[in-house]
């Protein structure tokens, strides 16, 4: 008998017995992402548990733990909590046992809160449930729990923390005889907004099949079926539990919640704001604030005082400057940045829109105010503020505004970057004040001017052309011109007919009447290239000031783009290429003729062969004369114009000629490029060059004639074209020099050694080279390649 009683007494013992089950919580079965807090929810683990956390996946280098600080933010990215937590429960927890990674710094603590009802906050653990144990790296990894709670949370104490694994030993209860108590979804205690605006409350509850039941401050209960609605202000306490119609299960556990809707705390002025504002608090303006500047996320305001903000942020609007933001609309939390105090937006608060506009101008602030800005205090107080510096050169990288001798930098945080479309110019220049970081020391060191804008407040607002410009009929005359468009800053052009003979020169003001001015003064400054100058089809060149006129040498469409504070004018062909290169075959001749002292030709009007004719290149500007046959020094010209009626014999040639250099130096030197003069109707000619000192013909000569450069450049080659020498003909090809006719040959090179004397042969064969021919006396100088 007393065996049996005694097994019996076992057999009941055991069944009684709670039945113990551990969770094992890792990074992976909470499914937490990687690298980025967030939120997760209803992941269940052994027990038949539900978990939540608010947590992340840490990197490879921490085994990929889970890793918790004290720094997250809750769902709605309002508040800051952190931690893992059961949201339903199997029984009361017994134990807990933490495995940390090794990149946990020691001395790091992860507190384990207790309760007795479901966690409805995820805010604060501490305020909610009971501090029931710590485990500390480096000291204790297990906590024995004696006490009864069917809730645990675990939280960071402070930085991070990279726990492999987290298990939590669950007594289950032999049954479940009540339902769930319900969960509050907006965790906070306190929301702000504006007056009359309203705000859901969501209830749940994880019993399936269960009906919640709840009541406003000890009012009637009322059956939840859709988010209760709360208005600004209010204070409203929410009652309630779960219930099951059927009466399987008993009712939940009453929880209540408080919840504060209060109006935004207001400021009058940005510096009320920022020398009261509570970063913990988003506040509304009471005061209209005006735009001056927006660019991205960075928005600047200034009120009715002057002071300045940065609202740094995505906001919902884009806004000019000018506009009026109306008070008791904008709200924003502060910060400070940089010693900068910035306006956060606040998230889902929607930023107004305005119909209202306001002064944005900016302030004047000089250079030196700008250098004198040295003291932290004085920084804040600038910081945001929209100023002008006037009459202010920028240099080209925008590192340097320089007003007369006083220069300030660092000038530009290359934040905002606007166009400087001509460094030559002087500008209002508009930009925000910031600190300004450096980034030897890290630390801030002083401010920064931020460019917004370059206003063009000091080159002229119209140029002219005045001048004798046959193609539109415009003879010279005081009251007209051609007005250029302003493409930019200081930079002005036109499109316009020139023919030749033309000249023109540029203005920023015609005459009111023929009386107030003639060639020599117009009112206003006037500029172009003194005559003689202007010989190339170029850009860029150097303008003079006073009474002088640009000479006009070609004829066709041109475009005219003078710089008006670098002083420079640009001349050259309004078609382009495919490649947006200028044009050169619309102004530049077709052909051009050479004429002179030449071998097959000479000065005869009559004398049109083939070689003495150069047709334009591809380029539109180059023309290559082959194989001319120069007499003694060669003198010759080369025109556009072949009317043999009016050749007079005397190296006129009636039609527009080139020559080469000045006067004091009219030859073509071998090798090297020669400057030649613009077309003229003068009669100067260009000298072919004496090599060696001697009196020689030149056989095989090519010049090569560059109008767009205005340069001429002579070589000789060797080829099959014959010249004569006496009654012989000397014939220099490849390799070889060949004498028909006369008596003896002597050739020398051109060192003066001889390579043949007296000699009765034909044909000589020779190195590459130049050499002398002598036949019969007479000589002649030839090329062999």
């Amino acid at each position: 008998k007393k065996f049996y009683l005694l097994l019996t007494l076992l057999l009941v013992a055991f069944v009684s017995r709670a039945e113990i089950v551990v969770d094992d919580l890792t990074a992976d079965g909470l499914r937490l992402g990687l690298n980025s807090y967030g939120f997760v929810e209803g992941k269940t683990f052994t027990s038949g548990t539900v978990y939540s956390a608010v947590a992340m996946k840490s990197a490879d280098t921490y085994n990929s733990s889970l890793q918790l600080t004290n720094g997250s933010k809750t769902p709605d990215g309002t508040t800051r909590y952190v931690g893992v937590f059961n949201t339903t429960t199997v029984g009361n927890a017994r134990k807990v046992e933490v495995t940390w990674n090794k990149g946990t710094a020691s001395g790091r603590v992860l507190n384990v809160y207790g309760s007795a009802a479901p966690f409805v906050s995820t805010s604060s653990y501490a305020n909610q449930g009971t501090l029931i144990g710590t485990l500390t790296k480096g000291t204790t990894t297990t906590l024995e729990i004696t006490d009864d709670y069917p809730y645990l949370a675990f939280a960071s104490n402070k930085s991070a923390q990279y726990i492999e694994s987290l298990k939590i030993t669950w007594e289950k209860a032999d049954k479940i005889t009540n339902c769930a108590a319900p969960k509050f979804f907006e965790a906070e205690d306190t929301y702000y907004g504006f007056k009359g605006q309203t705000k859901e409350i969501t209830l749940s509850c994880s019993t399936e099949g269960a009906t919640i039941m709840y009541s406003i401050n000890g009012g009637d209960e009322q059956t939840y079926e859709s988010p209760i609605t709360i208005t600004c202000p209010s204070t409203t306490t929410i009652s309630a539990y779960a219930k099951m119609a059927d009466s399987s299960l008993g009712n939940s556990a009453t929880v209540s919640k408080t919840y504060n809707y209060v109006v935004y705390p207001s400021v009058a002025s940005i510096a009320e704001f920022k020398t009261h504002a509570d970063a913990t608090k988003p506040y509304m303006f009471t005061c209209p604030l005006t735009v001056t500047y927006q660019n991205g996320s960075r928005l600047y305001l200034r009120d009715e005082a002057g002071d300045a903000i940065l609202v740094y942020g995505a906001i919902d609007k884009t806004y000019e400057a000018g506009n009026q933001l109306p008070a008791n609309k904008v709200v924003g939390t502060y910060t400070v940045y940089n010693q900068m105090a910035e306006i956060i937006p606040v998230k889902g608060v929607e930023w107004p829109t305005t119909e209202t506009n306001a002064d944005a101008s900016p302030i004047e602030m000089t250079i030196a105010q700008l250098n004198a800005v040295t003291e932290a205090e004085q920084w804040s107080t600038l910081a945001s503020k929209l100023v002008v510096i006037k009459g202010a050169k920028v240099s080209a990288d925008g590192a340097t505004i320089t007003v007369g001798e006083e220069s300030f930098t660092p000038a530009i945080a290359y934040r905002f970057e606007p166009e400087l479309t001509n460094a030559n110019c002087v500008y209002d220049i508009v930009g925000i004040i910031e600190t300004h970081w450096n980034t030897e020391t890290k630390a801030v060191d002083g401010i920064q001017f931020c460019q917004t804008a370059y206003l063009d407040n000091y080159s002229p607002e119209k140029m002219y052309m005045i001048g004798y410009i046959q193609s539109i009929n415009q003879d010279w005359h005081a009251t007209q011109g051609i007005e250029m468009a302003k493409e930019a800053a200081g930079r002005y052009s036109a499109d316009v007919n020139l023919s030749f003979n033309d000249w023109f020169a540029v203005t920023s003001r015609i005459a009111n009447d023929d009386n107030e001015g003639g060639w020599a003064w117009v009112n206003g400054d006037r500029y172009a290239y003194t005559s003689g100058v202007f010989g190339k089809v170029a850009t860029d060149y150097v303008m003079t000031q006073g009474d002088v006129k640009t000479q006009v040498f070609w004829a066709g469409n041109f475009k005219v783009t003078v710089d008006y504070y670098a002083k420079t004018i640009s001349f050259v062909p309004a078609a382009v290429n495919a490649d947006g290169t200028p044009d050169y075959s619309t102004v530049f001749p077709e052909k051009l003729r050479i004429v002179g002292e030449i071998a097959d030709g000479e000065w005869a009007a009559e004398s049109i062969v083939e070689n003495h004719l150069a047709t334009r290149g591809e380029d539109g500007y180059t023309y290559t004369f082959n194989e001319l046959q120069f007499v003694k020094t060669g003198k010759f010209r080369i025109t556009t114009a072949w009317d043999a009626t009016n050749w007079d014999g005397s190296y006129s040639v009636n039609g527009r000629a080139l020559k080469a250099a000045t006067d004091a130096e009219p030859r073509i030197k071998f090798g090297t490029v020669a400057n030649i003069l613009p077309f003229t109707s003068n009669d100067l000619v260009a000298d072919v060059a004496k090599y060696g000192g001697f009196d020689f013909d030149f056989a095989n000569l090519q010049l090569i004639v560059n109008l767009k450069d205005m340069t001429v450049t002579g070589t000789m080659s060797s080829g099959v074209s014959q010249i004569k020498v006496g009654s012989a003909t000397v014939t220099a090809t490849n390799g070889t020099i060949r004498v028909d006719g006369g008596n003896t040959t002597s050739i020398y090179n051109i060192a003066g050694q001889a390579i043949a004397l007296g000699s009765k042969a034909k044909e000589f064969s020779v190195a590459s080279g130049m050499y002398i021919v002598n036949v019969d006396g007479k000589a002649t100088k030839v090329v062999v390649r």
